[in-house]
């Protein structure tokens, strides 16, 4: 396959998770990826993992779908 220049980098800038519980979600991850949680900090409908990295993680609890 031959490559082309093309203006979009190859690289994930944010991943969405579609969670159930959001609050216990973000105690799970932080807790699997090492990050300090502070569990009154979590507001639906989203919430961004504090990672210092360059691909962002948030957790979505679809709270507008019935």
């Amino acid at each position: 396959m031959k490559s082309i220049n093309s203006p979009i980098h190859p690289k994930v800038n944010n991943v969405f998770i579609h969670v159930k519980d959001l609050k216990k979600s973000a105690g799970w991850y932080c807790n699997l990826l090492g990050i300090p949680h502070n569990g009154d900090s979590v507001e639906s409908p989203v919430y961004n993992i504090p990672i210092t990295y360059e691909t962002g993680l948030t957790l979505d609890d679809h709270t507008f779908l019935s």
